[in-house]
């Protein structure tokens, strides 16, 4: 007779005793293979008597199982629960220490720019030069707010539990959002807005949402050459509000686009254009406190499209909205 269909029930019910979560299941079982055991003894041992060592099992086999299968999952518990913390709490050193060792590279170079100048500005009588040189001085001391300012909203939007929003049409932010791009470009860049009819309504911070499309324009922007292209397009799918902006830019590689939302990430690693790093990480969490997602879709040579996704609020989201619980 084969023993693989033994060992193949021992070895189910050995699964079932050490990975179950249920004392109960487990001293259920444990009392099964002990009347099992107890009986093939009976007959061999004791045939007369066998019914002892059933009532034995069970009466004294099946709560001592079970109390020492409930220990076991309890004290296992606790000690998967520290490891846990203990794992979290390492990964929180460790984006701690990067962060700071990025926002210090950061600060370091509008601190050596003011310390250049300073020095420069005192051993100077060229007013012309005076003047240039606390230009580049009220620069450095200006990216350094900015950079402060930065720091605070992405610390801000990690630490919310609950995020306020409202039902916001899109067609509200569109012109602001059209407005403060022409503004800020220093290229001769075109932007065409292509919205569908009838866009419904979302649910939204208003001011981070429209902060979060600016930094995905802004990034738009510098991709693009002169007299080059951004275009948004706004659409409904799969009952999601999406906003979609494209440039024709260089195009990214998959290398870049895993990297583009890390913390103080910059493409250009020498730093000479424009931004921080911390633009599209903020907008990302923004897009993920109202819910949504953002996806990027690029191609070297190309264009980039970088796609806000929010979900359409239900007429129920509509009479109860007033703010999203932070995950």
């Amino acid at each position: 007779m084969s023993r693989k269909p033994i060992i193949l029930f021992v070895e189910y019910f050995r699964r079932v005793i050490t990975q179950t979560e249920n004392p109960l299941l487990t001293a259920f079982v444990s009392t099964f293979l002990g009347l099992i055991v107890a009986t093939i003894l009976g007959l061999i041992l004791y045939p007369n008597v066998v019914y002892i060592g059933w009532i034995m099992t069970i009466l004294i086999g099946f709560p001592i199982s079970y109390f020492i299968t409930r220990q076991t999952n309890e004290f296992r518990n606790k000690i998967e629960a520290e490891r846990l913390k203990a794992r979290i709490e390492q990964e929180r050193i460790q984006i701690l220490a990067t962060f700071i060792q990025n926002a210090s590279h950061e600060f370091r170079t509008p601190l050596s720019l003011i310390k250049t100048n300073t020095y420069l500005l005192s051993h100077s009588t060229d007013m012309k030069k005076q003047e240039k040189r606390i230009e580049k001085i009220v620069s450095a001391v200006d990216t350094i707010d900015l950079l402060v300012e930065t720091m605070l909203r992405l610390t801000k939007l990690d630490s919310v539990i609950d995020y306020p929003s409202h039902i916001l049409p899109l067609s509200s932010l569109l012109p602001t959002l059209e407005n403060n791009f022409k503004q800020n470009q220093q290229k001769s860049l075109s932007l065409i807005i292509n919205c569908a009819s009838n866009l419904p309504s979302i649910c939204a911070n208003q001011e981070d949402l429209l902060f979060a499309l600016e930094q995905i324009l802004t990034n738009a922007a510098q991709a693009s050459p002169e007299n080059g292209v951004v275009t948004i397009n706004v659409y409904v799918a799969d009952n999601t509000l999406n906003i979609s902006v494209r440039d024709n830019g260089g195009g990214m590689s998959h290398e870049v686009i895993d990297k583009m939302f890390e913390r103080f990430y910059r493409y250009d690693e020498s730093h000479t254009t424009y931004g921080m790093g911390l633009g599209l990480p903020i907008a990302k969490r923004i897009v993920e406190l109202h819910q949504g997602t953002i996806d990027v879709e690029s191609t070297l040579g190309e264009y980039t499209s970088v796609t806000v996704s929010l979900p359409i609020p239900t007429k129920k989201d509509n009479l109860n909205v007033s703010m999203f619980s932070a995950n």
